[in-house]
Formats: C-alpha cells, structure tokens, sequence
C-alpha cells in the first residue's frame, strides 16, 4: 500500500511526548513488506512555515532537524495536473453537498488538493482531519485512514 501522511500526522512524529506520537509511530511500524510513505509538497510548505514561525533558536534548530528527518523517511509527492482536474471536481462535489459558501470553502483548499492528490497517485490518504470524513462519502475512489482514531 501507498500511504500519503497529511501534515497532522506527519507533525504527530515531531515529539515523543505529543499527544499522537505512539499511535502514529507504532503503526508506521506495522507496516507490511512493501508498504510505502509519501508527504506531499504541500506539507513541506506548511512545515517550513511552521519553521518560519518559530521564535527561539533552540525551536528553530529542533525544526529544522525535523524537516531534514521527515525528508529523509517520506518521498516528496508533487502536484499534477490530473490531481488539479480531480481538485476542480472534488471541490465542487463538497459545495454543492454541503451548502459551503465560496468564501468559505477556500479555507480547505489544501485539503482538496491532498484528496486529489491522494485520488491521482492511488494512495491511501492518513488524516486526523474532519473534512475528509465529508469528502470521503463524496468519492468511491477516495481511501481515508485515521490512525489516531482507529
């Protein structure tokens, strides 16, 4: 199985007293032979903000090094332009479905685009995210796991 860690769970790793850490670590280690994980970009661009946002040295360099160690375990998924085609869909289904005003449905944006991405690489997406519950019904090839609630 592919799996594509949303950021949530990838920042659950960050440190061992967070409140998911055990759950996410003990089933990245259950894995089966041939079990693969990726992080999309866009979890980059959320974590190096996060390290933009730091305020101290000490958690800027803890950052840091938790950048280069999620790097390391997880390949990079890049955007498509057949996730942004499932994207256009996707984001649509969710509107009319829900009733979600324009201005508001461009705060899940980027949750739209990891489902796509997840629907066009064939992965299973790993959130501790709500939205995708909603999304989820939405699409027959959209495969969800929360692995903080299973």
């Amino acid at each position: 199985m592919n799996y594509l860690l949303d950021t949530n769970t990838i920042s659950y790793l960050s440190e061992q007293d967070s409140p998911y850490f055990e759950q996410v670590s003990s089933r990245l280690k259950q894995t089966g032979y041939g079990d693969q994980f990726f992080a999309s970009i866009l979890s980059f661009y959320e974590l190096k903000h996060g390290y933009s946002c730091s305020q101290s040295a000490a958690n800027k360099t803890r950052f840091s090094g938790f950048i280069d160690t999620v790097t390391s375990l997880f390949s990079v998924v890049p955007l498509s332009l057949q996730g942004a085609d499932l994207f256009g869909q996707i984001k649509q289904q969710y509107q009319t479905q829900t009733g979600i005003t324009k201005r508001a449905i461009k705060r899940h944006d980027i949750d739209f685009i990891l489902a796509s991405t997840a629907i066009a690489e064939g992965m299973i997406l790993v959130s501790n995210d709500h939205i995708f519950e909603t999304i989820q019904p939405l699409r027959d090839d959209f495969q969800l796991e929360n692995w903080v609630r299973s």
